[in-house]
């Protein structure tokens, strides 16, 4: 299969003197991530879900708040 990756990403000069390799950095290929990028887990993503949730009721609370307090407001 490494023909295919040759063939898709052509090793050679681009206008501007910029060159495309299929390897950046020696020992890694360009489809491989850098070891030490973590992913978020579940846990985290849990919270940062019921947090930006509550966030925005909260925000709505006070929109309405302000709306219905409002001294402008005709009646």
């Amino acid at each position: 299969m490494r023909p295919f990756v040759r063939a898709a990403f052509p090793a050679g000069p681009l206008p501007g003197g910029a060159t495309l390799s299929p390897r950046r950095k020696p020992g890694r290929t360009w489809l491989q991530v850098d070891p030490s990028a973590r992913m978020v887990t579940d846990v985290q993503l849990a919270i940062f879900a019921n947090m930006l949730g509550v966030s925005l009721f909260l925000l709505v609370v006070l929109y309405h708040y302000v709306a219905v307090n409002n001294p402008k407001r005709q009646e």
